[in-house]
């Protein structure tokens, strides 16, 4: 991660519980380009279940 912030190495993939709640804390910390997002864009934080347009837009919006 400090490599990548001096221009060094790869860009993380920031993943593993990224939700709306505390996407926008994430990006002011790291400043990634992307983020990996799973469970947290589902309906009912299930990973069985369809992606949710709300929970997505309140992720996008979040950044």
């Amino acid at each position: 991660m400090k490599r990548w912030q001096l221009g060094e190495g790869v860009e993380p993939l920031v993943g593993s519980g990224v939700n709306a709640g505390n996407l926008a804390a994430l990006h002011r910390l790291i400043g990634a380009r992307q983020y990996h997002v799973g469970s947290g864009a589902r309906a009912g934080g299930s990973f069985e279940a369809r992606i949710d347009a709300g929970r997505l837009a309140a992720m996008r919006a979040a950044r």
